[in-house]
């Protein structure tokens, strides 16, 4: 990107393009296959600076947290661009309602209780919602609709602003919570400038292009992806609701076609989805030869995700240069590594055995394919951004990925207000808890540290498991957890391996249909990675307690099954 932003807050960010292109898109919120509202840059600037004196009116100070508890839409990007304006530090949060709304609620409560906010910004509707639930707590703070805080009232007012300072806290992101409970990483101005002007040269962003999100915009993926680099570089954002995709994913493939987005990311699911629900028919519909990177981030990448997706959408002229599979978490403010159309994702194919007992062997070409792996990098690291390996400093050596960069963030956010350092390992390198290994300059990633069952010397990666049951439509795609069991037997201490699946939302939940299917799961394991179950049980569509990006708390999901809180289906006749 020429004429690169520095030292700005996002507020000045709109500034500065309201200033260059008042009548150009900024932001446009999607919905039921078209747009519903769209803001220019001028506007944007207009009502944030609306939003930022009504932040001040109602008595946010410099310094104080505002959750913004608002849907995929404009009001969210105009109360972001208004905290950073009001020197306020925004915490982004799912809003208490939708098809999760009693995890959400959790997830809220758990948030308000971590930082303290001065106020909650919620849709209208859901205000008496979150109301009820700050009553619950002894620090009460004030819950607020965006309309009364964005009003019209106020156009004339001056808004207040922040000077730019490197080690401002700009937002707390909270993080997903995969494996264990969500932390507000504290995100400082000057890393969120960094991870922005990284993106901006990797992806060789510009004014022109056009980003298309249905990534929940409380989750860092669609926070940084849909919002923040778009405010940085100047260009526009679609953004579509998530139950809106995960029901139909032709709304978002149609979105990029309409309104020709040039940048989409999604995790790994979200192609899958796309390659599974959207036929051959809808495909011969759309245009997508304008969408340059399809980042895929937010779980592991898979190879075969990237074949059956450009192979489906090739007669859309999706290009297979596009795909571009990156790294990353909310430590990092995002992005760690990528692959861009220009630098390709190392594509290398392994033994399996090896890579169960911890090593990396390069396989035959002619191996058979139930012995061979298939992996896909997640590419090299952003400019100034650094990637090693604990352990031996040999390629193929796969250890816990170990990250260094100007995006980092300096630790999680404390109740009393203080920053709690990360986890670091030696010489300041921040250990990330995520498997993987180094092959030519490019980071492969194999999972989390805590989800690798370990299983007579050989280890077993939970995407992998996930991946095998792929093969059994009637179970939900990555809605499964395994884990091993220690149990007393003749001979000594048993190990057994039992899988917890969500079965589809149409799936006859019969006794014998459900035991029939726990032996189609079986055999679909043991043959994909070699590893036979002990038990498969099922529960129901939406029974599993998932991240804020649908990523499955696997030692969750253990904890409840040891307690007996996980509403199991029965596969035997009562």
């Amino acid at each position: 990107m020429s004429d690169t932003v520095t030292g700005q807050t996002p507020y000045q960010w709109v500034e500065r393009h309201a200033g260059r292109s008042p009548t150009s898109t900024a932001v446009v919120t999607w919905r039921d296959g078209g747009p519903t509202e769209r803001l220019d840059w001028a506007t944007l600037l207009q009502r944030a600076g609306q939003a930022c004196t009504g932040l001040a009116d109602n008595g946010v100070a410099q310094g104080d947290r505002v959750i913004i508890a608002v849907p995929n839409e404009a009001a969210f990007v105009i109360l972001l661009v208004a905290c950073g304006g009001a020197g306020a530090i925004a915490v982004p949060a799912p809003p208490p309602a939708g098809r999760r709304a009693e995890t959400h609620r959790g997830r809220l409560l758990g948030m308000i209780r971590a930082c303290r906010p001065a106020m909650i910004v919620t849709a209208d509707a859901d205000v008496a919602e979150v109301a009820r639930l700050v009553s619950e707590l002894d620090d009460r703070c004030r819950v607020i609709g965006t309309t009364e805080v964005i009003a019209d009232h106020c156009a004339a007012a001056v808004a207040p602003r922040r000077t730019y300072h490197p080690d401002a806290v700009a937002l707390l992101q909270f993080t997903s919570g995969s494996t264990g409970n969500p932390r507000g990483v504290v995100v400082r101005e000057d890393a969120l400038r960094a991870q922005c002007g990284q993106a901006a040269a990797a992806y060789q962003e510009s004014p022109a292009d056009v980003a298309v999100s249905w990534v929940p915009l409380y989750h860092d993926m669609g926070l940084v992806t849909a919002v923040l680099r778009p405010l940085y570089s100047g260009y526009g954002t679609v953004l579509l609701r998530p139950e809106d995709f995960v029901r139909e994913p032709m709304s978002w493939l149609t979105a990029i076609d309409e309104c020709g987005g040039t940048l989409a990311s999604s995790p790994n699911f979200g192609y899958e989805l796309c390659v599974r629900k959207v036929s051959s028919e809808l495909v011969e519909r759309l245009d997508l030869q304008r969408w340059r990177v399809a980042r895929n981030a937010g779980e592991v990448v898979r190879s075969s995700t990237e074949d059956r997706f450009t192979e489906h959408f090739a007669p859309a002229r999706f290009a297979r240069t596009a795909f571009c599979p990156s790294y990353g978490l909310a430590e990092a403010t995002l992005t760690v590594t990528t692959c861009t159309p220009t630098e390709r994702p190392r594509r290398i194919a392994v033994r399996r055995d090896a890579l169960n007992g911890g090593q990396v062997v390069r396989a035959e070409h002619a191996a058979e394919p139930a012995s061979t792996v298939w992996l896909l990098a997640s590419g090299t690291p952003l400019p100034g951004t650094e990637v090693r390996i604990s352990g031996q400093e040999t390629q193929g050596h796969i250890g816990q990925v170990l990250v260094q960069g100007p995006q980092m963030s300096p630790g999680y956010w404390d109740s009393d207000g203080t920053v709690r350092p990360n986890r670091v390992a030696a010489d300041d390198w921040y250990a990330t808890g995520d498997l993987g290994f180094l092959w030519d300059g490019q980071l492969f990633v194999l999972g989390r540290v805590d989800d690798t069952l370990v299983l007579n010397g050989r280890n077993y990666f939970a995407e992998d498991i996930a991946a095998a049951c792929l093969a059994v439509p009637e179970v939900r795609g990555g809605r499964v957890a395994a884990f091993v069991e220690e149990t007393a037997g003749d001979t000594g201490e048993v190990s057994k391996v039992r899988l917890i699946a969500e079965i589809a939302a149409e799936v006859d939940a019969s006794p014998p249909r459900l035991a029939r299917l726990s032996l189609a799961v079986k055999r679909a394991v043991a043959r994909s990675i070699d590893l036979y179950l002990t038990d498969v049980e099922f529960v129901r569509h939406g029974a599993l307690p998932v991240t804020t990006s649908g990523k499955v708390r696997r030692s969750e999901v253990r904890r409840r099954y040891s307690s007996g809180r996980l509403p199991l289906l029965p596969t035997q006749p009562r």
